[in-house]
C-alpha cells in the first residue's frame, strides 16, 4: 500500500511541478515528504530541472555546482481532483497486485487448454472445476447446440483470467479457434518443437476446422505426424472438441483455406475485408 501511495503522490507531483525531475517519497511516522531532485547550476535555464547554487545552499550549505539536491514539494491543500487521482491510482495498484497474487495460485495460464468436471449449469453458464477453482463457460463461448451437463468432463480453452469481487474469474471457451491450435500443439511433438508449423486456420465451431500445415524438414510429412499412428493423435483432438471434424491440408492461401472449410459447397468469391480496409 505504501508503494502504491508513493506512486500516486509522485503522479500528482509531476502534474503540479513538471514531469522532468526525479521524485522520491519519504515516510517518517505520520509525516510524508515528497522530494524533487534538481541539478545545481550557475544559471538556471530550466526551473523544473535546475536550481541555482544560492537557492540550493539555503537547504544545504555543503552542496556544490553539479550536485543534485532534493527539496520538499508543497503537497498541501490537495484539490478534489488530485485526491480522486490518488485514490484511483492506489485502488488500481492494489487491484493489480491482488490479481497477480490470485493468478500465482492458479497453475495454468491464459491460452492453455485444461480439463475439468462440470460442477453446475446456471442460466446457461457452465461452471467447471479446474485445479480446485471454478471456471465459467459463458454462452458466447459455448459451441452452438452442444449440451453439457453437471458431472461431465470437458476440455476448455482459458480465454482470460480476471479479478472479481469473489476472487479470480476464470473465463473459459470451447469455440475459440485457438483451442484447436493449442490442442494440436500439446498433442503433436513435431508442432511443439517447431518442425511442423500451423500456418493458417479457419473454424466453424462444432462443425469443421481446417488447419493448413507446413514442415521445415523435407523428410517430415506435416499431415502424417498430426494424424498419428492409426489416427491416434488427431482423434485425441477431435474428442476434446466434441467430435468436430478437422481437416488437415498442406499450406495454402487464406482464400483456399476458406474454400476448404465450406466444402462441398462452392463459394463464388472470398473477400478479405481486412485487406480492403488497409
Amino acid at each position: 500500500i505504501q508503494q502504491s501511495f508513493s506512486h500516486a503522490l509522485v503522479s500528482v507531483a509531476r502534474k503540479r511541478h513538471g514531469v522532468g525531475p526525479e521524485y522520491e517519497v519519504h515516510f517518517e511516522g505520520d509525516n510524508i515528504d515528497v522530494l524533487v531532485f534538481k541539478r545545481i547550476v550557475e544559471t538556471v535555464k530550466n526551473p523544473s530541472m535546475e536550481v541555482s547554487l544560492k537557492d540550493a545552499q539555503k537547504h544545504d550549505e555543503n552542496v556544490n555546482l553539479g550536485d543534485e539536491i532534493g527539496t520538499a514539494v508543497d503537497m498541501s491543500k490537495l484539490l478534489r481532483q488530485e485526491i480522486n487521482t490518488i485514490k484511483q491510482i492506489v485502488f488500481s495498484d492494489i487491484k493489480r497486485e491482488e490479481k497477480k497474487r490470485l493468478v500465482a495460485k492458479f497453475p495454468y495460464n491464459e491460452g492453455e487448454v485444461v480439463k475439468g468436471v462440470v460442477s453446475r449449469v446456471v442460466d446457461q453458464v457452465v461452471y467447471v472445476n479446474v485445479a480446485n477453482m471454478e471456471g465459467m463457460l459463458p454462452p458466447r463461448e459455448q459451441i452452438k447446440e452442444e449440451v453439457i451437463n453437471p458431472g461431465e468432463t470437458v476440455h476448455c480453452y482459458i480465454k482470460g483470467l480476471e479479478q472479481s469481487k469473489s476472487g479470480l474469474r476464470i473465463v473459459l471457451s470451447r469455440k475459440d479457434i485457438n483451442m484447436v491450435s493449442r490442442l494440436l500443439h500439446d498433442t503433436v511433438y513435431e508442432i511443439e518443437n517447431g518442425t511442423v508449423q500451423i500456418t493458417r486456420m479457419a473454424r466453424v465451431p462444432g462443425i469443421k476446422t481446417v488447419v493448413a500445415l507446413k514442415s521445415k524438414d523435407k523428410t517430415t510429412d506435416p499431415i502424417s505426424v498430426c494424424v498419428g499412428l492409426g489416427g491416434d493423435k488427431i482423434n485425441q483432438v477431435i474428442y476434446a472438441i466434441g467430435g468436430e471434424q478437422i481437416r488437415l491440408i498442406k499450406d495454402l492461401s487464406n482464400e483456399d483455406v476458406i474454400h476448404k472449410l465450406f466444402e462441398p459447397a462452392e463459394l463464388s468469391n472470398v473477400f478479405d475485408y481486412h485487406e480492403e480496409l488497409l
